[in-house]
């Protein structure tokens, strides 16, 4: 889901881990810092992978608890991103009625029903992704069956021989859009400058 969704291949996959309380996780480290409101549907897709995939291989009546810490992340994700982020139609945080929160806007009902839209189109989105790449992720099962985890180097690998369609893999989130973006919307009349001579104009142009 990391991989084809946020083209980001994780660092590491965790079957089994020494922490008794900890059964297994996937450590993917984003190139980016920030979260775009374009973004909340595949990440939350991502985090609700380990729940769809259950369902997928061994059916709804088959599902067990061991999602519940994804469910409680995406749930959690989703609520900071609208109720504190301004990811919704207007930028107000949000919060429950508190007698010393005088500050903050309560009436948060469509933003509940907002999160469960989000999550609805996340399940949509994990199970489209999870059917489509079936055989990907029946193979990196098959391995964690058998070994504890998985680096980066071998699920780049098992990606490159099994995934049904080419993904460009960010690397560097310097120059992703935002600033690319705006290098694109300025212009300096009657100045032809040089990539380079772009980003010092402005500084230059009062001296």
């Amino acid at each position: 889901m990391s991989a084809i969704l946020l083209q980001t291949i994780p660092q590491v996959i965790y079957s089994v881990t020494s922490d008794a309380d900890n059964l297994g996780f996937v450590y993917s480290k984003l190139a980016w810092d920030y979260v775009s409101r374009k973004e909340l549907i595949p990440r939350v897709a991502m985090m609700l992978g380990g729940y769809v995939a259950e369902e997928l291989v061994f059916g709804k009546e088959y599902l067990t608890t061991g999602a519940s810490s994804d469910i409680e992340k995406a749930t959690t994700f989703l609520s900071e991103m609208y109720k504190q982020s301004g990811m919704g139609e207007l930028p107000i945080k949000f919060t429950i009625p508190d007698i010393q929160d005088n500050n903050s806007y309560h009436n948060n009902g469509p933003l509940e029903e907002d999160i469960r839209q989000i999550i609805e189109k996340a399940l949509e989105l994990a199970r489209k992704t999870l059917t489509t790449e079936n055989q990907l992720l029946l193979v990196m099962s098959d391995f964690l069956c058998d070994n504890r985890m998985l680096n980066r180097g071998e699920i780049e690998k098992l990606i490159g021989d099994h995934i049904t369609k080419k993904v460009d893999f960010i690397t560097n989130g310097d120059f992703l859009y935002y600033r690319n973006k705006l290098k694109k919307a300025i212009v300096y009349p009657n100045v032809k400058l040089s990539e380079n001579q772009n980003s010092v104009y402005s500084l230059n142009k009062g001296k």
